[in-house]
Order: structure tokens, then C-alpha cells, then sequence
């Protein structure tokens, strides 16, 4: 019985100091009549003890790890949602201005290709107009020239006519002549046609005159051919 008290005053020391195995390993805080060795009893209690309170701190230290993930998991979580949603914004923000510039590039580009569509109808409007110009100054440079001809013949004429008054008469003398000399070509110019004429109806009888013979020459031939 004494024996028993004593084992229980151990036990409630061990347990108090709540080291377990520590306490189990240094035997300065157990009494010396404490016999592990012959008190199965006890040692059973003691490892039930120090069990119990291993599987409690384990239990204790796997809640306060998982705490510890669960709160740098959310702190992770809640850094990645951060920076994502910044990626996003800034995303956001970046579509937005491609967005204007394409709506800006399109604005402007509609706008050029109407300046451009106007500048070359405005093009080809001022070259027909300058082609047509060139060639009016063309003409009336043609114009100036001959009328600079007629200008210098009649300078010319009116200078003979005043150095010599008999100047008229001659041109009208050579007016005459020349008119003369024009109606006998004219003349000539007939008859050279009815003589054409002429001439080609000789031509037509002389070739009618020239098959008729070959057609009694080759009859001839047969002929004599048959004979033999």
C-alpha cells in the first residue's frame, strides 16, 4: 500500500510537469523508490500519459501548420488575384487604347482615301484642262504665225505696189494667165480621161479578139489531131 501511494505521488509528478518522455528520460524529478521496472501498472499509464499528450501536441502543431498554410495559401491567393487583376486592368486599359487607335487609324484612313480620291479627281480634271489649254495656245500660235505671214506679204506686196505703180497690172496680167493656163489643163485633163476611156475599151476588145483566136487555134489542133 505504501508501495502504491508512492507510485501515484510519481505518476501526478510526471504528469504536472507535462514533459512526457522528457521527464521519463531524467530521474532527478522522480522519487528513487519509484521502480519502473516492477510496476508495469504505472508504465502503462505513463506511456498512455505521454501518448495522449504526443498525439495532442501533434494534433496541436498539424492544426497550427495547417493555420499557417491556410493563411499563406489565402495571402498567396489574395497576391495572385491582386497581380491578375492588375494584369487584367492594365489589359483592359491597353484594348481600350488599341481600340481608339484603330477607331482613329480608320477615321483617318476614311478621311484620306476621301482627300485622295478628290485630289486625283481634281488631278485629272486640271490636266484635261491643261491638255485643252495647250492645244488652244497651239492653235492660236499657228494662228499668230500665219496671220504674221499674210502680215509680211502684205507689207511686201504694198512696198512693189509703191515702188512700182505698173505692179498691179502685172499680178493681174499673171492672174489672167494663170487662170488660162489652169483652164487648159483642165481641158487637157478631159481629154486625157476619154482617151482612158477610149483606151480601155480598145483594151477589153483586143482581149476578147485575142481569146477568140486562141480558142480557133487550140479547135484547129483537135482537129488536125483527129484527122491523124
Amino acid at each position: 500500500r505504501n508501495k502504491s501511494s508512492t507510485n501515484d505521488v510519481a505518476l501526478s509528478s510526471i504528469i504536472a510537469s507535462g514533459d512526457g518522455p522528457t521527464v521519463l528520460a531524467s530521474t532527478s524529478n522522480v522519487p528513487h523508490t519509484l521502480d519502473l521496472s516492477t510496476n508495469k501498472e504505472l508504465v502503462r499509464m505513463i506511456k498512455e500519459r505521454v501518448d495522449e499528450e504526443v498525439r495532442a501536441k501533434k494534433e496541436e502543431l498539424e492544426a497550427e501548420l495547417q493555420r499557417r498554410v491556410t493563411a499563406a495559401r489565402q495571402e498567396m491567393e489574395v497576391g495572385i488575384r491582386c497581380q491578375v487583376e492588375m494584369q487584367l486592368r492594365d489589359e483592359m486599359v491597353n484594348c481600350q487604347k488599341r481600340e481608339r487607335l484603330n477607331q482613329d487609324r480608320s477615321s483617318k484612313k476614311q478621311q484620306y482615301d476621301t482627300k485622295k480620291m478628290n485630289f486625283t479627281a481634281s488631278a485629272t480634271k486640271l490636266e484635261q484642262t491643261i491638255k485643252k489649254l495647250q492645244s488652244e495656245l497651239s492653235t492660236l500660235n499657228s494662228t499668230c504665225a500665219d496671220q504674221e505671214i499674210e502680215k509680211a506679204d502684205m507689207e511686201d506686196f504694198f512696198t512693189k505696189v509703191k515702188s512700182n505703180p505698173n505692179y498691179a497690172e502685172d499680178l493681174v496680167t499673171k492672174i489672167s494667165e494663170t487662170e488660162e493656163e489652169t483652164k487648159k489643163l483642165k481641158e487637157e485633163l478631159t481629154n486625157v480621161k476619154k482617151m482612158e476611156v477610149d483606151n480601155a475599151k480598145q483594151m477589153k476588145i483586143w482581149n476578147s479578139l485575142k481569146k477568140l483566136l486562141e480558142c480557133k487555134i487550140q479547135i484547129w489542133h483537135e482537129a488536125n489531131k483527129t484527122d491523124s
